[in-house]
C-alpha cells in the first residue's frame, strides 16, 4: 500500500460505555455515506463513515483507561487506478495495554429477519497484522432482549497474512441458526470489521474497499449446493467418506438421500441409500455425510456421481470419480520407543499402520547413525527398521534432519532434543558426505522405504537455522541421491510447522536458482489441534480441520505449486483445542468411545480432502499431564488408568487400525 504518510489526522476519542466486559468502549459518529449501501466509501479525511461508528476497547490491568495515551484512529478516503474506491484506516496505540478496535458496518443493529441469509464480504489489505494482532470480518450479535450476545469471525472472514497483502474476506449467517459459539438464537446483529490485540506502542493499517452485505430471502426450495472440491480417487471396497451440503427453508421436511455411481454408459454401477433423513431444523445448510464401502467386485473405470433426495424431489450430479486398483491415503505413525521400553511399559504393539516415520524414534531422530564421513551406525535404525517394516504390509518414512555435531556449519549453537548444532546445515565440507549418507541410508533398507523426507519444520529455529538456499541444496541431494537408488521412492518437500509457515518452504530456491519444489513429489505442511466433523455434520470443535487444509491449497496456489499433498505431523493437543456446541469436552478428557471417532473423522476429512500420506504424531508420547486425564497428548493412544499408570487405550488402537483399513493406500496394481 502506498499513500500511508502525510495524510493522519487523529481524533481524540470520547467515551460512551463498558463494552461487554471487554473494557472502555469509545466511537466516532461523523457523518459519511453508507459502507453497505454505497460501496464508493466517498468521505471526509479523519471522520469514520457515514452510517458507520468505531469501538475502541483496551486490556485493563487496573480497571480505568492508561492516561499516558489512546489509540488514536485516522481515515482518509481515495481511489485507485482502476477507479475502485478504498477508505484507508490507520490505528495507532498510544496506550500502556493492547488496545482492539471495530469498524460497525451499520450505525443500527439488524433484526435477524426468518429464514433470511446475510452474505457480507470487503476487500481488505493489511499493514502491521502480525501475531497477536488479529483482523477479521464478521457480525456481533445480540439476543432477542437486546443483550449482548457474542463476537462471530468464520474462517473465511480471517485475515491471514501467509496469504498474501489483499484478500477478499466475507461471513454469512443465516436467520433461525444458532450463534456458533454459545448456541443461542441471535435476535439482531451488527457487520463488523475488528482488530483485536494491537500491542502498546503498535501502528496497524488497512485499506478497505468493496464493503457489501447482501441479504437473501428465504428459500422456496431446497438446493443441492455443488462439491467445494473434487472427489479423490477410490478403489474397491475403499470407504468414500463425502460430505453433500443441501441448503434448506426454515422447518422444511427432510427425507433420505442416495447416492449412485452410473458408468459412461448410463449403467448404474453402485448404489447407497442413508441410514437417517435430512433434517432442516434452522434452515441453512445442512451438511450430509457419508462414509458408504465400494463394492469390492466393482469395475475400475470413470463414474459420475448423482445425489438425490426423492422426497423432497432433488437430485443433482455433483462430477465424477476415477475408480482404480490402487487408490488411497497411506497413513502412519511416529513411534518414540517401539522397539525399546514403550514394549515393556504399554505392552506388543497391536495395531494397524502402513509405515513408521523416523523423526520420533529414540533409535533414528535427526540422522543420528551417521558418526563421520563416509562412517555409519547401522545398530538402532536397523532395530528400528526390522520392527517396522513388514514386506507388503509395512514401510519406511526417513525424515533427513539434523546435522551431527562433527558435520554441522554450527556446532555448538543450541538446538532441539539437547542435541548443540544439529539445526544448523552441515557445513559446506561435509555436503557430499551427506548426500551419500542419504544414498547409502536407502541402499541398506532399499525396497522397504516409502519415502525420504527434506528436514523437519524448517521455520523453528529449534530445528533448522540454515538459510532457505540451503534448505534447497539438501532437499534437491536427497531427491538425486533418492532417485538415484530406487526412483519409486517418494520424495516429500520439508514441512513447515503450519501451513501459514509454508513461504520459507515454496520460496526456497538453490544454489543454481531452482525451485525447491521442483525435486519433490508430494508438499505440505503439519497441522495441530484441529478436529473435524462428526456423522451428523456437526464441528468437534474450533478452529475446523477443512480451514487448515484449504490454508495449505492457497499458499500452494500463491507460490504456483500444484502438487499433491502429504501431512507428514498431524496431532491434537489434548488440553488446548476449543471445543464445540455438539461435542463441548475438550479432546483430552473425552471418553474414549467419542475421542476414536473424533480421531477417525478427522483421518476421513483428510482423506475427502485428497491427501495422499499422513502421519500421525505421535503413538507413544508418555504425556501424563493430569489436566488432560485421560487422553495424555497429541492423538492419546494412551491412557491413565485409576492407579495413574499410563496404559494404551483399546478403543483408541482398535478405531485407528479400523481407518487405516477403510482409508488406507491400495495397491492392486
Amino acid at each position: 500500500m502506498k499513500g500511508w504518510r502525510g495524510w493522519w489526522v487523529a481524533g481524540w476519542l470520547w467515551v460512551l460505555s463498558a463494552w461487554a466486559g471487554h473494557g472502555v468502549f469509545a466511537a466516532s459518529v461523523a457523518p459519511l455515506s453508507n459502507l453497505l449501501r454505497n460501496p464508493g466509501l466517498q468521505g471526509v479525511p479523519g471522520e469514520a463513515p457515514k452510517d458507520t461508528f468505531h469501538g475502541i476497547s483496551y486490556d485493563l490491568q487496573s480497571g480505568r483507561r492508561d492516561p499516558a495515551g489512546t489509540l488514536t484512529v485516522g481515515y482518509r478516503y481515495g481511489q485507485g487506478p482502476s477507479g475502485r474506491a478504498h477508505v484507508d484506516v490507520e490505528l495507532v496505540n498510544r496506550s500502556g495495554q493492547s488496545a482492539h478496535y471495530t469498524l460497525f458496518l451499520s450505525s443500527q443493529r439488524r433484526p435477524v429477519q426468518g429464514g433470511e441469509r446475510l452474505c457480507l464480504s470487503a476487500q481488505v489489505s493489511a499493514q502491521g497484522v502480525q501475531a497477536p494482532v488479529i483482523l477479521g470480518l464478521g457480525f456481533q450479535f445480540y439476543r432477542a432482549d437486546d443483550a449482548y450476545l457474542s463476537d462471530f469471525v468464520p474462517a473465511t472472514g480471517e485475515y491471514k497474512v501467509w496469504v498474501g497483502e489483499s484478500q477478499v474476506l466475507s461471513a454469512g449467517h443465516v436467520s433461525g441458526e444458532p450463534d456458533p459459539g454459545t448456541g443461542v438464537l441471535p435476535g439482531s446483529l451488527y457487520p463488523r470489521l475488528s482488530v483485536y490485540n494491537i500491542p502498546a506502542g503498535a501502528t496497524v493499517r488497512l485499506r478497505v474497499s468493496d464493503v457489501t452485505m447482501t441479504a437473501e430471502r428465504p428459500r422456496s426450495e431446497a438446493e443441492v449446493l455443488p462439491l467445494s472440491r473434487p472427489i479423490p480417487a477410490l478403489a474397491p471396497g475403499q470407504i468414500w467418506p463425502l460430505t453433500v451440503e443441501v441448503a434448506g427453508r426454515p422447518g422444511q421436511k427432510g427425507g433420505r438421500s442416495r447416492l449412485s455411481l452410473v458408468d459412461t454408459q448410463g449403467k448404474v454401477g453402485a448404489v447407497f441409500d442413508s441410514a437417517q433423513p435430512l433434517g432442516f431444523v434452522h434452515g441453512g445448510v445442512t451438511r450430509d455425510v457419508w462414509r458408504p464401502r465400494l463394492p469390492r467386485g466393482l469395475p475400475v473405470g470413470t463414474y459420475g456421481v448423482v445425489y438425490e433426495v426423492p422426497d423432497m424431489g432433488l437430485k443433482r450430479r455433483l462430477g465424477e470419480v476415477q475408480v482404480r486398483p490402487s487408490a488411497g491415503m497411506w497413513l502412519g505413525m511416529a513411534f518414540h520407543r517401539y522397539p525399546g521400553r514403550s514394549e515393556a511399559s504399554l505392552g506388543p504393539l497391536r495395531l494397524r499402520y502402513q509405515f513408521a516415520r523416523s523423526l520420533a524414534s529414540d533409535e533414528t531422530y535427526l540422522t543420528q547413525w551417521w558418526t563421520g564421513p563416509d562412517q555409519y551406525d547401522w545398530r538402532g535404525v536397523t532395530r528400528w527398521a526390522h520392527f517396522h517394516a513388514q514386506p507388503g504390509e509395512r514401510r519406511l518414512v526417513f525424515t533427513f534432519s539434523g546435522s551431527p555435531r562433527w558435520a554441522s556449519a554450527q556446532p555448538d549453537q543450541p538446538a532441539a532434543m539437547g542435541l548443540p548444532g544439529n539445526a544448523a546445515p552441515p557445513a559446506m565440507a561435509y555436503r557430499g558426505a551427506y548426500q551419500r549418507m542419504v544414498r547409502e541410508t536407502l541402499l541398506r533398507f532399499k525396497g522397504r522405504v516409502l519415502a525420504s523426507e527434506c528436514w523437519n519444520e524448517p521455520n523453528n529455529p529449534a530445528f533448522f537455522t540454515g538459510t532457505q538456499t540451503d534448505l534447497a541444496d539438501l532437499c534437491k541431494a536427497v531427491a538425486i541421491a533418492t532417485k538415484a537408488v530406487d526412483p519409486k521412492v517418494l520424495v516429500i518437500c520439508p514441512q513447515a510447522d503450519k501451513p501459514g509457515n509454508l513461504d520459507i518452504v515454496y520460496s526456497a530456491r538453490t544454489s543454481d536458482g531452482e525451485p525447491i519444489h521442483q525435486f519433490c513429489d508430494l508438499v505440505g505442511s503439519h497441522v495441530y489441534d484441529r478436529l473435524a466433523q462428526d456423522r451428523f455434520g456437526r464441528d468437534y470443535g474450533a478452529p475446523r480441520l477443512r480451514d487448515a487444509l484449504d490454508d495449505m491449497v492457497a499458499m500452494g496456489r500463491k507460490h504456483g505449486v500444484n502438487k499433491p499433498l502429504a501431512v507428514t505431523e498431524y496431532g491434537l493437543s489434548s488440553c488446548l483445542l476449543q471445543p464445540g456446541l455438539a461435542h463441548p469436552t475438550v479432546f483430552g478428557r473425552m471418553p474414549s468411545e467419542e475421542a476414536a471417532e473424533a480421531l477417525y473423522d478427522a483421518i476421513a476429512e483428510f482423506r475427502a480432502f485428497g491427501v495422499s500420506l499422513l502421519a500421525l504424531y505421535s503413538f507413544d508420547h508418555e504425556s501424563n499431564d493430569p489436566r488432560c486425564r485421560p487422553g495424555g497428548s497429541f492423538i492419546r493412544m494412551t491412557q491413565v488408568d485409576p492407579n495413574g499408570t499410563l496404559r494404551l487405550d483399546p478403543v483408541m488402537v482398535r478405531r485407528v487400525s479400523e481407518a487405516t483399513a477403510d482409508f488406507g493406500r491400495v495397491d492392486h496394481e
